[in-house]
């Protein structure tokens, strides 16, 4: 009996996600068998090869030795004909296989067809992939409950804990988890210093007073550390070491055990010279040693409705000022003055990198697009020099974190 091949393969992202489908019928339109398979991350030509060769095995291995195939993708049944020469070094090997499973078929033909007559096994092709996808969201929900429980663990054997509240995604989000386990047994402390912007602090007490804890803030008017000033690579540990010290003195005074901050296990990808000083002064970071990534938190803030969980991040502004270069008041106000400014614009993501008299905007890429607007341009620009800037350029790499430590 002559059997009806249909195969299709398919990759969402080409290569991302692939999956095969393959439907085997009678001539009369009857099924005999269908199946759907999740193959991992493929191409879309490799998921199509893949899919037509287990077409071929599963209809060899019913008996069935007249076939006759139809796919979509007109480059396999090109080559399998022989009209198209085969150069990819992975699709010889596929093809190869596939002429030899033909070897052994009595009579076979193969066609190409339009997508519409192949929508069974584009189907299969889809729901292994969606299957597939929910399953690992439901892995990895598990994986993330495990970390969260894990982190609720830790902050209930501190007893007590003073935060280092930024009004951050990761330090909200911490706060929020110890005010859940400790309850009153927790304190936030925000640092009030020209390093930080103003719109930043009162955010912090919005999220602290909305979580209800305890919020001390912490203001420093000047840091007069050579290292800082002078902007030294390892410019954050002597910052930290400094701050940190002042935020102990507090946690002690209010007799609490513990101090915590929101390092989460991404920062250690970074150069983040300042988690030196955390260890110096037994600081912990629990999100860390629950293995909590930004991802993460940002999905259980999410599930915890917190109105930070898609907040962008904003490091301290004197991540803005190249290494090397002082550290001054003037410039932090000019940063600060330009990021605000972008703000008011839509711009969520974006950072002013200050190079003397140039101000180095980075925006994500798929935003650098805005700025084809003219209108846009002389808008920045007029602002920027207002602010002090001689020139305004735009970084083409656009938005990314630690940007400064690529010099490193």
């Amino acid at each position: 009996m002559e059997v009806m091949l249909y195969t299709d393969g398919g990759s969402r992202n080409n290569p991302g996600d692939a999956g095969i489908g393959v439907v085997i019928m009678d001539n009369k339109g009857n099924t005999i068998k269908e199946l759907g398979e999740y193959i991992g991350v493929e191409t879309n030509n490799v998921a199509e090869y893949k899919a037509f060769i287990k077409g071929l095995e599963e209809c060899i291995n019913l008996g069935y030795t007249k076939i006759k195939a139809h796919l979509d993708s007109q480059l396999i049944v090109k080559q399998i004909q022989g009209e198209y020469k085969v150069k990819n070094e992975n699709l010889k090997v596929l093809h190869k296989k596939a002429k030899d499973l033909i070897e052994k078929i009595e009579l076979f033909e193969i066609i190409h067809i339009k997508r519409a007559l192949n929508k069974k096994a584009d189907y299969l092709v889809n729901k292994a992939i969606d299957e597939k996808n929910i399953s690992n969201y439901q892995e990895n929900i598990s994986k993330t409950q495990g970390k969260l429980e894990k982190l609720k663990s830790i902050l209930k054997d501190m007893e007590s804990v003073a935060v280092a509240f930024s009004g951050g995604v990761d330090s909200t989000f911490l706060l929020k988890i110890a005010k859940e386990v400790l309850e009153d047994k927790v304190i936030a402390i925000t640092v009030n210093a020209f390093i930080h912007t103003k719109r930043e602090l009162d955010e912090s007490k919005g999220y602290a007073n909305e979580i209800g804890v305890k919020h001390i803030i912490l203001p420093i008017d000047d840091i007069k550390i050579k290292e800082f000033i002078e902007n030294t690579p390892d410019r954050c540990y002597y910052c930290k070491k400094e701050i940190f010290n002042k935020i102990k003195e507090i946690a002690d005074n209010h007799n609490i055990k513990c101090i915590v901050d929101g390092s989460n296990i991404d920062d250690l990808k970074d150069f983040r010279p300042g988690m030196r000083a955390l260890k110096e002064l037994n600081v912990i970071s629990p999100l860390k040693e629950a293995g909590l990534t930004k991802n993460e938190i940002r999905q259980l803030s999410k599930e915890m409705n917190m109105s930070t969980w898609d907040k962008p991040s904003f490091a301290c502004l004197a991540s803005r000022i190249p290494y090397n270069n002082k550290i001054t008041k003037e410039k932090l106000k000019m940063i600060e003055f330009g990021e605000e400014f972008l703000l008011s614009l839509g711009f969520k993501q974006m950072r002013v990198r200050h190079h003397g008299e140039i101000a180095r905007i980075e925006i994500p890429k798929d935003e650098i697009k805005k700025f084809f607007d003219f209108n846009l341009i002389e808008k920045v620009t007029q602002k920027f020099k207002e602010i002090g800037f001689t020139y305004v350029t735009l970084d083409l790499s656009g938005y990314r974190t630690g940007s400064m430590n690529e010099i490193l």
